[in-house]
C-alpha cells in the first residue's frame, strides 16, 4: 500500500508477486501431500521478493541450489524461510543474511536454511511461545518423507536448519 503513491511501478510488481504467492499457496494446499521442490522454491522466491521490497537492505538473500529433483511437504520449506526472516533477521538491529541451499549425497537430499540473525538457546526447553510452524514441518518431514530436521542455533550467531530427505529407492 505504501508503494502506490511513491513507486507505482514497484507497487504493481509487488502486487504481482503477492498474487503469485497466494495462487501458489492455495494451489499446493489442496490436499496434496508432497510437491516438487522447484514449486516450493518458486513460492519462496515470491515471499522473499515481498520481504526484500518491505525491508530493503536489512534482508539479504543468498542461494546455493545444487539440486531440485525431490519433493517436500507443501509450505514446509517456505515456513522455515519465513521463520528465518521474522525471528532471525528482522529481530536484529542491523542487516542480516539468509542462505538457502540444497545438495545431495548417495542417500539423501538436504535443504538448508541458514541465517545470521539473533539465534536462540537450543538448551532452553520453551520460551513460552508456540512454534507451530517448525513443529508441523518437523512432523510432516518425518511422517511423509521418513526424514528429519536438525536445528542448530546460538544466541547472537544465527540459526541453521537442515532438512534431511532420504532418497527413494
Amino acid at each position: 500500500r505504501a508503494l502506490v503513491s511513491v513507486d507505482p511501478d514497484g507497487a504493481i510488481e509487488t502486487i504481482d508477486h503477492f498474487s503469485s504467492y497466494l495462487r501458489k499457496s492455495l494451489a499446493i494446499t489442496d490436499g496434496t501431500k508432497l510437491v516438487p521442490f522447484s514449486e516450493e522454491l518458486q513460492l519462496i522466491e515470491d515471499y522473499l521478493y515481498m520481504e526484500k521490497r518491505r525491508f530493503g537492505d536489512k534482508v539479504n538473500i543468498e542461494r546455493d541450489i545444487q539440486t531440485t529433483d525431490f519433493e517436500v511437504p507443501p509450505l514446509a520449506i517456505q515456513t522455515l524461510v519465513e521463520n528465518a526472516v521474522r525471528h532471525g533477521i528482522r529481530a536484529k538491529n542491523n542487516p542480516g543474511t539468509i542462505t538457502i541451499s540444497t545438495y545431495e549425497d548417495e542417500e539423501k537430499y538436504y535443504v538448508e536454511i541458514k541465517d545470521d540473525g539473533v539465534g536462540f538457546d537450543t538448551l532452553v526447553k520453551s520460551d513460552g511461545k508456540h512454534h507451530i510452524g517448525t513443529a508441523s514441518t518437523r512432523a510432516r518431514v518425518k511422517e511423509l518423507l521418513g526424514g528429519k530436521m536438525v536445528i542448530q542455533s546460538a544466541l547472537g550467531a544465527g540459526t541453521r536448519i537442515t532438512v534431511h530427505i532420504p532418497k527413494r529407492v
